[in-house]
C-alpha cells in the first residue's frame, strides 16, 4: 500500500515507524501514532526539502515520478535538467557531456535554451538589485523548498523573494518558441523541484508534463552502456549555468552582470536558513543585497535524487574553465531577451496557510484553541517523539483534531496505568478484608 503525498510517498510495507523522519523534518509534516507502525505526511506542511528521504534507513519514503523506461519510449519528448544533472558523471576533475548520450537515444539538445534562461535570470536579478525597488535583502526564488517555506512560515518576507521565474520554466519558454508542440520532462534533483509541475511558483501552469529524478536517468544511461563524451570547450566556457548546481554559483553569475559590487550571502541547510530568516525579519541583514538560499547542504548537488557524492560534483564544478566575462554581443542579446519579459512571474507569490483552521466556525475554533493550550500545558514538554509527533504541541493539536488520544503520550499512559493499578489494588484489598 502506498500512502501518497503530492510529490513524495510512504511505502507502508517498508516503513517501520522508527520516527527518524519525524525528528528530521523541519516543518513537522511527518506524523505517526504511538504503538502503530507507519508514518503519514501532512501535505499542507510539507515543503519538499527531502530531509525525510535522506534520513529514512529503510528507504520507505519515495519520490512520486515517472518511470525512466516510459520517458525513454516517448521519442518526441524534450528533457530539461537541473545543472546538477550535468555534473554527475565524468572524472573527479572533469565533468562529462551527458547531453550527447541523451541525443544518441533520441532526445533533443536543450543546452542553448538552458544557457540562455540562466543568463537571463541572472541578468534580471542584477537589474532588480540595481533598481533597488524591492525590500532588502532580496532572497533567491531558485529553490522551491525555500520559497514554499517562506510562504508558509515567513509570509511577511514574500516581498523579499525576487520576482524572477524559475530558469527551468524560462528555458522551456525559449524552447517552445521554435518547438511550439513539444512535450517536456523535467529531470529533478529533489522533491521540491519535482513538484514544480504540480505547483509552479508564480504561474498558473508548468511547461512540463513529466518529471523524473536524476538518479534514475543516470543509472538508466550507464546501465544501457551509453558513452559519456567529454564536455566540449565551447560549451564549457559558456557554462555559467552549471555553477548554479553548487552553493554560491547563482551569486557569482549575478555578479557577472552587475555594474557595481553587490553584497551577497550564501546559506545552505534548513536549520541555517530558519535562523537566517528570523534575522531578516528582525531587520539585521539590511546591509546585504542578495541572499542565495538552498535547502540542501552545499547546494543542489546535495539533493536527495543526485546519483553521486556532492563533493565529487563540487570538484567537477570547481575545475570548469568558465568565462565570466560578458561580451558586448552577449549583453545586447540578453537585453533584448530581458525586454521580452519571459523571465517574469505571471502572477504574484501568495502566502500559504501554515496550518488548517481548527474549525470554520469561529466560536468552535476558539473553544478548540483553548482546549489545545490546556492539553499542551498538561503534557510533559519533553518533545521526545515517542508518541509519533515531533513535539508536544503537535500532539495536542492532533488530539484536538481527533487524530490521537492523550494516552499516545507514554508518560500519560504510565500515569493512567499507575492510577488503574492503584485502583485495582484498592478493590482487591476491599474484597479480601474481613467484614
Amino acid at each position: 500500500m502506498l500512502q501518497n503525498s503530492f510529490y513524495i510517498r510512504i511505502n507502508a510495507h517498508r516503513c517501520r515507524g522508527c520516527t527518524k523522519c519525524i525528528r528530521r523534518c523541519p516543518t513537522e509534516a511527518m506524523r505517526g501514532t504511538y504503538g502503530q507502525a507507519g508514518i503519514d505526511i501532512i501535505e499542507r506542511l510539507c515543503i519538499g526539502c527531502g530531509e525525510c528521504i535522506r534520513e529514512c534507513p529503510y528507504k520507505a519514503i519515495e519520490l512520486v515520478q515517472d518511470d525512466w523506461e516510459t520517458i525513454r519510449a516517448q521519442g518526441n519528448l524534450a528533457l530539461l535538467a537541473d545543472p546538477t544533472f550535468h555534473v554527475q558523471v565524468g572524472h573527479c576533475n572533469r565533468t562529462g557531456f551527458i547531453i550527447s548520450a541523451l541525443k544518441r537515444i533520441g532526445f533533443e539538445d536543450m543546452t542553448e535554451s538552458i544557457s540562455l534562461a540562466f543568463d537571463v535570470s541572472a541578468y534580471a536579478i542584477a537589474k532588480r538589485l540595481a533598481s533597488g525597488s524591492k525590500a532588502a535583502p532580496l532572497i533567491s526564488s531558485y529553490c522551491p523548498a525555500i520559497v514554499r517555506y517562506i510562504r508558509k512560515h515567513h509570509p511577511e518576507l514574500i516581498n523579499n523573494i525576487v520576482d524572477v521565474d524559475s530558469p527551468y520554466e524560462t528555458a522551456a519558454e525559449y524552447y517552445r518558441m521554435s518547438n511550439p508542440d513539444a512535450s517536456m520532462a523535467l529531470i529533478a534533483q529533489c522533491p521540491a523541484v519535482s513538484n514544480l509541475i504540480n505547483s509552479p511558483v508564480g504561474r498558473d501552469k508548468s511547461n512540463f508534463s513529466h518529471v523524473i529524478n536524476i538518479r534514475q536517468v543516470v543509472k538508466g544511461l550507464l546501465a544501457s552502456g551509453e558513452r559519456i563524451d567529454d564536455l566540449p570547450p565551447e560549451i564549457e566556457s559558456g557554462a555559467r549555468w552549471l555553477a548554479w548546481a553548487a552553493s554560491g554559483g547563482e551569486c557569482r553569475h549575478i555578479s557577472a552582470f552587475s555594474e557595481k559590487k553587490i553584497n551577497t550571502m550564501v546559506v545552505t541547510g534548513m536549520e541555517n536558513i530558519s535562523t537566517l530568516l528570523h534575522e531578516v525579519e528582525l531587520g539585521r541583514l539590511s546591509c546585504i543585497d542578495f541572499i542565495e538560499c538552498r535547502a540542501c547542504y552545499k547546494g543542489c548537488v546535495g539533493g536527495v535524487s543526485a546519483s553521486e557524492s556532492r563533493y565529487l560534483s563540487l570538484s567537477r564544478i570547481d575545475s570548469l574553465k568558465i568565462d565570466w566575462n560578458i561580451s558586448t554581443e552577449e549583453r545586447a542579446k540578453l537585453e533584448r531577451l530581458y525586454d521580452e519579459g519571459k523571465w517574469r512571474l505571471s502572477k504574484c507569490i501568495e502566502p500559504l496557510p501554515e496550518q488548517a483552521p481548527l474549525s470554520n466556525d469561529i466560536s468552535v475554533a476558539v473553544s478548540r484553541l483553548k482546549e489545545l493550550k490546556n492539553l499542551h500545558a498538561s503534557l510533559p514538554g519533553f518533545d521526545c517523539g515517542s508518541c509519533g509527533r515531533p513535539s508536544c504541541h503537535a500532539m495536542a493539536e492532533d488530539i484536538v483534531r481527533k487524530h490521537g488520544e492523550i494516552t499516545d503520550c507514554i508518560f500519560k499512559l504510565r500515569e493512567k496505568i499507575t492510577l488503574l493499578s492503584s485502583e485495582m489494588n484498592e478493590l482487591c484489598m476491599r474484597k479480601t478484608s474481613p467484614l
